[in-house]
């Protein structure tokens, strides 16, 4: 009957230590700026930080390459749920010079473990027309992005991490 108490007594203190050591593993915001700098380029300069549902939002913007850069840090664990990125030209065109893979072999210079690659032409409007690029890598879930049809630029790009 001792040895049960003894038990008892050392399961609940075990609990209340690991539901104290679980209270204090939240990301501060300052540790989310860290976090979310990591996934964007070094010139990147970061201009906000705002609390989404359990989520920071930390901007970024690169003026070497006039994009933004929204990274979503989830607030408990510390891990990067999502990067936005934006650029300032729009991919559309009226022209169509590259094909799907010429699209397919952009994406692969740059992320070169893509798998599940697919690309598509878009047409939104009568005149126009981008390729979206769809794949996963080791490290992405899922990324989605929008493909100039003229010079295989990448525009807007979204990001789900694992």
């Amino acid at each position: 009957m001792i040895m049960l108490k003894k038990f008892i007594v050392m399961a609940v203190t075990l609990a209340a230590i690991g539901s104290a050591a679980s209270a204090f593993a939240a990301v501060t915001g300052r540790e989310a700026e860290v976090i979310a700098s990591k996934e964007v380029p070094m010139n990147a300069v970061n201009f906000g930080l705002a609390k989404e549902g359990s989520d920071y939002l930390v901007s970024f913007y690169d003026k070497e390459t006039y994009r933004d850069f929204n990274v979503y840090v989830d607030s408990e664990s510390g891990k990067v749920r999502m990067l936005n990125i934006k650029g300032s030209n729009t991919v559309g065109s009226t022209m169509l010079n590259k094909t799907e893979e010429d699209v397919k072999n952009a994406v692969l210079a740059k992320y070169p473990d893509a798998r599940k690659l697919e690309v598509r032409l878009v047409q939104q409007g009568l005149n126009n027309r981008f390729y979206e690029a769809t794949f996963s890598t080791e490290k992405f879930r899922m990324v989605e992005m929008e493909v100039s049809p003229v010079t295989c630029a990448f525009g807007k790009i979204n990001i789900t991490y694992k």
